[in-house]
């Protein structure tokens, strides 16, 4: 073994692995890395089957008063599962409004025609047909449909 000084009084000794011990600590880390990475994706693999990836819907009423749905991952709504969701919608039309109703009396939300601004609803949909449109357009209405 050979002594590095490094201060007066302070010294260190540089000790060296033999090969085989090398390897085995970098297999070790490996194994860890991939371990945490296959915890990760099964994590991530039972939110999604869970619902939880797409639990939010947001709504949009553009300027021009155009009206969309869309769910997390920026796609349209046309197919949900029955359950509970958090609705955002942003209405930057003075002249339109968003207006959601459906199969359940309950689920019937609007912003007013001449908001302009964010609201977020928390929504239970059951299994059923749901329209969304503008009360000053309802001839650009959209429906999907929540299934069981």
């Amino acid at each position: 073994m050979r002594d590095n000084v490094v201060g007066p009084d302070f010294q260190i000794r540089a000790r060296h692995e033999p090969e085989g011990a090398a390897v085995t600590s970098q297999t070790q880390i490996k194994v860890i890395v991939l371990c945490g990475f296959f915890l990760a994706s099964a994590v991530s693999s039972e939110a999604r089957s869970a619902g939880v990836a797409s639990s939010r819907l947001f709504a949009t009423v553009s300027r021009a008063g155009s009206v969309q749905l869309r769910d997390a991952q920026g796609r349209q709504v046309k197919v949900l599962h029955a359950g509970t969701y958090v609705l955002t919608a942003r209405d930057r039309s003075r002249s339109q409004n968003f207006r959601l109703a459906g199969t359940d009396p309950a689920v019937k939300t609007r912003t007013g025609v001449k908001f302009v601004g964010s609201v977020t609803w928390k929504l239970s949909f059951p299994a059923g047909l749901y329209h969304y449109y503008s009360e000053k357009r309802p001839a650009g209405r959209r429906s999907f449909r929540v299934t069981s």
